[in-house]
């Protein structure tokens, strides 16, 4: 199942309601925006989070890291990349991205994730 919110910023994103209508058993891949929703105690049934909207720190230091995460759970020695520490197991994909929200990036070149599912 594939389920998306509203930005947490700028929306409203409501992660019960998306959640709603999927059964209790299934597999369930999470669009949002803000990598912090998908640490919300209420998404522990999602396998797969991907997201973004950090930019991957977009100016990143040697040995200080990402100047600024735009969130409150990532860390800014790794503001972008894999993780595995979601509620109940589950794993994220938080890309940089293509864009800035400054015209600025330094030591954090673009991305675009392509992410392969595969079966069991």
């Amino acid at each position: 199942w594939l389920a998306g919110v509203d930005d947490l910023v700028e929306g409203e994103p409501d992660l019960e309601q998306a959640l709603a209508p999927i059964p209790a058993d299934a597999t369930v891949i999470l669009l949002t925006h803000n990598p912090d929703l998908a640490y919300d105690p209420r998404a522990e049934r999602v396998a797969l989070a991907l997201s973004g909207h950090t930019h991957g720190g977009q100016v990143v230091l040697p040995w200080l890291g990402a100047l600024h995460t735009q969130g409150t759970v990532l860390s800014r020695e790794q503001p972008a990349g894999y993780f595995d520490d979601l509620p109940g197991g589950g794993q994220m994909v938080v890309s940089r991205g293509m864009g800035e929200s400054t015209p600025l990036r330094f030591r954090c070149l673009p991305e675009i994730v392509i992410v392969n599912l595969l079966p069991g």
